[in-house]
């Protein structure tokens, strides 16, 4: 009669309170592993796509800019700085003492770029925010005889112009040589 009693005991179908709480405490943290992966991933996500926004705003500003130098026959660079320096360029640009004006607002035939605050304008009209620094500079490079058509020496305006994001994550820079 003992052996069927205990065969009875351990052979019961059910399962026990310890069972079901261990279930529930694995399966709880299994849940809770994918809830935070998730959010993890959909902040990166987020952080990736506005660092996205901000580059591909300024590569079209700097765009923007650059066709608008290269077909305005007028240039002006406005600011408060002027700069006497001695350039050691390589290449075909000759080192030569000139002076650099550099700004804040660059004026051309048709439009006006203006850094004011974070924001970079044109025409009064907001096409970049968040900006840390932005400038403008001018000054004359003097290109030698074997990068000119001419075989001369010669003086073309060179534009420099510098954008950095706010964060300090993504700068552009480029020079723009104006051919006469």
């Amino acid at each position: 009669m003992g052996k069927i009693r205990d065969q009875y005991i351990y052979r019961s179908n059910g399962i026990t309170l310890v069972e079901l709480l261990v279930s529930l405490a694995l399966i709880s943290l299994i849940v809770t592993l994918g809830i935070t992966i998730y959010l993890i991933s959909t902040k990166q996500y987020d952080s990736q796509n506005i660092k996205m926004n901000e580059q591909h705003n300024i590569t079209l500003a700097m765009k923007d800019i650059t066709k608008e130098i290269r077909s305005s026959s007028t240039l002006l660079v406005s600011g408060n700085t002027v700069i006497t320096e001695t350039s050691q360029c390589g290449g075909n640009i000759l080192s030569e003492n000139h002076e650099k004006v550099v700004g804040d607002s660059l004026i051309t035939d048709s439009h006006e770029y203006q850094f004011i605050g974070n924001q970079l304008l044109k025409d009064g009209n907001i096409i970049l925010k968040n900006m840390k620094h932005v400038e403008f500079s001018q000054t004359d490079a003097f290109i030698s005889e074997e990068a000119t058509s001419t075989g001369k020496t010669e003086s073309c305006p060179l534009v420099t112009i510098n954008l950095e994001s706010f964060d300090e994550k993504f700068s552009l820079y480029t020079e723009i040589f104006i051919r006469k």
